[in-house]
């Protein structure tokens, strides 16, 4: 529905408003008004058909992922001794291509893209200056892991 509204409705009526204030005078304006005039439906336009694709934009970016699109990985690294949570840590999945790094809050997420399955067996190796690195096995969906590092 939308697409028809923007391209036919909406464009047809700002163009024949267009033609009609700038071109063909309808409303007995000097030339400085008619191109104001016709600027602002011009702006109006440009505006909604903006705001229609943002929009469509958005909608896609939020539509829901299957779940076998996609399963999520998160949690946090912390140090096994103090339990305090350890920032700029490298977390990734042995044999594929997804890895973060933990922010500020030892926080991390992986999207494991093309699974094809409700559930994933993965190796998530975890790797940070001074301390040494964890290799676990995790089943994939999980969302909140809690990684130990030991102090080397």
């Amino acid at each position: 529905m939308l697409i028809w509204l923007e391209r036919f409705v909406l464009g047809g009526v700002c163009v024949a408003a267009f033609v009609y204030v700038v071109f063909y005078d309808g409303m007995k304006l000097d030339w400085l008004r008619r191109a104001s005039l016709g600027g602002a439906i011009l702006l109006f336009a440009l505006f909604i058909g903006l705001t229609i694709e943002k929009k469509r934009q958005a909608g896609a970016e939020s539509a829901p992922q299957t779940v076998a699109d996609e399963l999520v990985v998160a949690g946090v690294v912390v140090d096994a001794s103090s339990s305090a949570v350890l920032a700029q840590a490298m977390v990734s999945v042995v044999g594929r291509s997804e890895n973060d790094v933990t922010d500020d809050n030892g926080n991390f997420r992986l999207m494991l893209r093309g699974t094809n399955a409700n559930s994933l067996e993965v190796r998530l190796r975890v790797a940070k200056g001074g301390f040494e690195d964890s290799d676990n096995k995790i089943t994939a969906p999980v969302g909140d892991l809690v990684i130990q590092l030991r102090r080397k």
